[in-house]
């Protein structure tokens, strides 16, 4: 019966700064109450981490994770740079597979120090234009090829200046 008289007591504005009011004082709360619990977790979980640590001393080693090679870590250090994802546990996979079918990680190490010499000379160093070291080491097996830099302007130029004068010096003829 009285809602129209209380509803029009109440215009827009009041309605937004009563609104305003009510959501920050919210989150104020669930600020605090988040804080709070996040304090008890932290200590469950060291708790949790004491007791596992008890656990994996008493694990046989055998069923541990594979470890990963010194190799691997000398191939991740001359890999170039690169700015998107870069799923290195993959990379290893993708490693792992090459070696059974008969690679060498001297070849793949060679070839991670070719690209990221071409990688440096052509500018991609750094971004996203790199090739992830997972499709590196791939079926296509991207570490054989040679990874030359493009020659550059002047460099092209002058291959055609020294052909021509080849040319001009073997005669009409040619010889």
């Amino acid at each position: 019966v009285n809602h129209e008289k209380y509803r029009d007591l109440r215009t827009a504005e009041d309605r937004r700064a009563y609104m305003r009011n009510y959501m920050r004082k919210r989150r104020e709360e669930e600020s605090v109450n988040n804080s709070v619990n996040s304090g008890k977790q932290s200590l469950d979980q060291l708790a949790n981490k004491d007791k596992d640590t008890n656990k994996n001393k008493d694990k046989d080693k055998s069923t541990t994770a594979p470890t990963v090679p010194k190799e691997f870590a000398e191939f991740k250090k001359v890999y170039p740079e690169r700015s998107g994802a870069q799923p290195w546990s993959r990379a290893l996979k993708a490693i792992r597979t090459r070696l059974k079918e008969g690679s060498q990680w001297v070849d793949i190490i060679d070839g991670a120090k070719r690209y990221a010499s071409f990688s440096d000379s052509v500018g991609r160093t750094g971004t996203e234009y790199v090739m992830q070291a997972a499709t590196f080491c791939d079926s296509d097996k991207h570490y054989l090829e040679s990874w030359r830099p493009p020659g550059t302007k002047s460099q092209i130029q002058q291959d055609k200046n020294i052909d021509a004068a080849q040319q001009f010096l073997e005669g009409p003829g040619g010889e």
